[in-house]
């Protein structure tokens, strides 16, 4: 029977038709549906324990696969399928912890194969080459590859294997220059976003920041820097050009007052540091000596530095110490420098030039004498004042000792001995002539009170003479009698 149903295909083919159509009557029912699925998926457990059974039935699928997939139609609906069922398995960890292990552990033996990791490599890179085209999908992968990165490198030592693996990786790929013009192509294309320039920079100066504080660091980091400017500055193009970016780079920076102040203490502490060698000091001076000398040839920079040092004297000369720091400052650097004759001699025909030149200007000519002046009336006024002062304070020290009778009378006795002693030393003459003095004041004495009272009335009547008396007379009281009242 079998003979003739293999030898019959006709009657083959009916038998099959006849099958199928028992098979689909039965599938109706839902318990025959599931015994045959039991049945079939037992059998094929137990074939599948058969490795040339397993291995010819995975060719066999993948060379049905291959051919069904030459149907865009059957491609898209088994991607669409096969998607949807890893997504909602993937809601298991389980069975997603479970997967990457075993695409991990796939890809790693995969991977042992020059050939297929060269072949990964260019599908893949295609793949997100294609997929790059869609700005979402840019920002999403970027914003995933951050974040990875970003918790990755929480990890030190990772951080350290990764830096040294992207140096290599980049001193390698320089040696190409072909690549370093394209990376510096890339470069500057990327930074014409000022976003991305703002983002980049501080993305870099929170990681110096981070870097610097390792000592080791940053003396490794200022000897690179320093080799790489000793050999970029003997072509005058860079020198040009890195002045020009660095002064681009501070002028924008300088925008921000906190770091003109951080700026201004990073440089003052470290220019101290480095004033405490005497050969930077007089290398600094030199070099600062030159530069001003180049710089002063300019007449604008000159105008322009004059206004800016007038300014910061008068800002700076409100500060009384200041001020007095400054003069004795000056006044110590003159006294120093006129010990020198030649100085000197330079200093008073400079001065005598300037005079000359002011006197010979009638508007300073007359500034200048309303000013001399002026200081001449306040100096008189002062002196004055002074002069009158000192009066005073004499004045006042003659009366309070003149207040005490001791005083006096020791005052009148040496002017006694003194005038002894002058009446004693005289000649005849002098006497006579002394006497003679005394006489004349006497008269005028008398004759000024006289002139001074007459008009007063007398007083008193003498008895004995009759005559009137004045009150600056001395008389005796015994010998004189009142006046009557006019009224008697």
């Amino acid at each position: 029977m079998a003979t003739v149903r293999q030898a019959n295909v006709e009657q083959r083919e009916i038998e099959r038709q006849l099958d199928a159509q028992n098979h689909s009557e039965r599938r109706r029912s839902v318990r025959v549906r599931l015994e045959q699925r039991l049945r079939n998926t037992e059998s094929r457990h137990q074939s599948r324990l058969n490795p040339d059974y397993s291995v010819a039935e995975q060719e066999r699928n993948t060379v049905e696969r291959r051919r069904a997939r030459l149907d865009p139609n059957y491609s898209a609906i088994q991607q669409a399928r096969d998607t949807q069922g890893h997504r909602q398995a993937r809601l298991d960890p389980e069975y997603r912890a479970a997967e990457q292990g075993r695409n991990t552990a796939g890809r790693r033996r995969a991977r042992l194969d020059p050939n297929y990791s060269a072949t990964q490599q260019a599908r893949d890179t295609e793949g997100h080459r294609q997929a790059r085209l869609d700005p979402e999908y840019r920002a999403a992968e970027q914003g995933r590859n951050t974040a990875g990165h970003r918790r990755t490198r929480l990890d030190s030592e990772y951080s350290i294997a990764e830096q040294a693996r992207n140096t290599e990786s980049r001193r390698q790929a320089r040696l190409d220059l072909d690549y370093v013009g394209e990376e510096q192509e890339r470069n500057t294309a990327g930074r014409l976003d000022p976003g991305t320039v703002a983002e980049e920079q501080e993305r870099n100066t929170a990681g110096r920041r981070r870097a610097r504080l390792d000592p080791d660091y940053v003396v490794e980091e200022q000897e690179r820097n320093t080799a790489g400017r000793r050999r970029a500055r003997p072509d005058p193009g860079t020198v040009a050009e890195e002045q020009e970016l660095n002064t681009a780079g501070r002028r924008r920076a300088r925008l921000d007052p906190d770091y003109i102040v951080e700026e201004q203490e990073r440089n003052t502490a470290g220019r101290r540091r480095a004033r405490l060698d005497p050969g930077t000091v007089a290398e600094e001076q030199e070099r600062n000596t030159a530069g001003r000398r180049r710089a002063r040839l300019d007449p604008d920079y000159v105008v322009e530095e004059q206004e800016r040092n007038t300014a910061g004297r008068h800002r700076a000369r409100l500060d009384p110490g200041y001020v007095a720091e400054e003069q004795e400052r000056n006044t110590a650097g003159r006294r120093q420098a006129r010990l020198n004759p030649n100085y000197s001699a330079a200093e008073r025909e400079r001065n005598a030039e300037q005079h000359r030149i002011r006197r010979n200007n009638p508007v300073t000519s007359a500034e200048e004498r309303t000013t001399n002046t002026s200081q001449r009336r306040e100096t008189r006024q002062q002196r004055r004042l002074r002069e009158q002062q000192i009066r005073n304070m004499a004045e006042e020290r003659l009366i309070t000792f003149r207040g005490n009778s001791e005083n006096r009378l020791e005052a009148s006795r040496r002017q006694s001995q003194r005038n002894i002693a002058a009446r004693a030393d005289r000649t005849e003459e002098e006497r006579e002539e002394a006497r003679e003095r005394e006489r004349q004041r006497r008269r005028e004495s008398a004759t000024t009170v006289y002139k001074r009272k007459i008009k007063e009335g007398p007083t008193e009547c003498c008895i004995c003479c009759g005559g009137t008396w004045f009150p600056d007379k001395p008389f005796h009281a015994h010998l004189t009698i009142p006046i009557l009242s006019k009224s008697i």
